[in-house]
């Protein structure tokens, strides 16, 4: 079988059970990866794309721990509004999102145990 036919046969049934992440660039991304359709479809469907699932899928976690893991950790933050501000105050701080010298941390004067994050202004080509 072509590739092009396998990735027709594999989305098919990838679209079959998927609820979320339904695109055919996912489901060969899915494919690529050598996860099973019907698996692929239920990590989609958790929430999780091809490279977020791959570390869990190698240590033998299932979607279904996944997603229960996930929703305890959304419960100790606070909610998952909470638990986003913190993912991405983390990525902020530790430069996965912007380049740490331009990251400036003060602390909150209306609440010491916050500090607030500003971003200094990228300045390149001045």
């Amino acid at each position: 079988m072509d590739k092009l036919t396998e990735l027709r046969h594999y989305t098919t049934a990838y679209y079959a059970h998927a609820t979320q992440h339904r695109t055919s660039r996912i489901a060969r991304a899915w494919m690529e990866a050598g996860v099973l359709a019907s698996d692929a479809a239920n990590w989609a469907n958790a929430g999780y794309l091809p490279a977020e699932a791959a570390p869990l899928i190698a240590d033998g976690v299932t979607p279904q721990t996944a997603s229960e893991m996930d929703q305890l950790a959304d419960d100790i933050a606070g909610g998952p509004e909470a638990r986003a501000m913190q993912v991405v105050d983390g990525m902020v701080t530790d430069g996965t999102l912007i380049d740490p010298v331009r990251v400036r941390q003060v602390q909150d004067p209306n609440d010491p145990s916050h500090v607030i994050v500003r971003v200094s202004p990228d300045r390149q080509g001045e």
